[in-house]
């Protein structure tokens, strides 16, 4: 956030703001939800696979075509 000083908001306001976020969130528990925006705001991957709102892993068998 230092580079850009603040200008388009705090990492939580950029997650439900200025990402697809805000169009998924209203359809999943807020739990998900903060877990998608502390992925968001993670500077480093953790090895974690990472999964849709919904919590299954992208390109899974059972994600519809």
């Amino acid at each position: 956030m230092e580079r850009v000083e603040g200008v388009h908001g705090d990492a939580d306001q950029i997650a439900r703001h200025r990402t697809l976020l805000r169009f998924y969130a209203p359809f999943h528990r807020p739990s998900v939800v903060d877990d998608a925006i502390a992925s968001m705001r993670s500077s480093t991957d953790s090895g974690q696979q990472r999964t849709t709102p919904g919590g299954q892993s992208p390109g899974s068998p059972n994600e519809a075509s």
